[in-house]
């Protein structure tokens, strides 16, 4: 029994081993405070691939600045709001 479980434990080891190594380091380094950053506007609306509605012309658009800055912009009313 108790060489079942060293068994078990040392597999265990070795596939988690196997899995870290395998992971892509660059997408461990993407820093998601920087990836947001830009100007978003929708373009398509829907829950799945089979039910996506275009949008033609969007309302606003989203910028996201540093430091935690949002920007809207109406296109209606051609105004900005932070």
């Amino acid at each position: 029994m108790k060489n079942i479980i060293i068994s078990l434990l040392i597999l265990t080891l070795l596939t988690a081993t196997i899995v870290l190594q395998s992971c892509d380091k660059e997408a461990l380094k993407l820093d998601p405070r920087k990836a947001i950053l830009g100007k978003w506007e929708e373009t398509y609306y829907g829950s799945d691939d089979n039910n996506l509605i275009t949008i033609d012309d969007p309302l606003v658009s989203i910028e996201f600045l540093p430091d935690s800055v949002i920007r809207y912009y109406d296109y209606e009313f051609q105004t900005f709001s932070y």
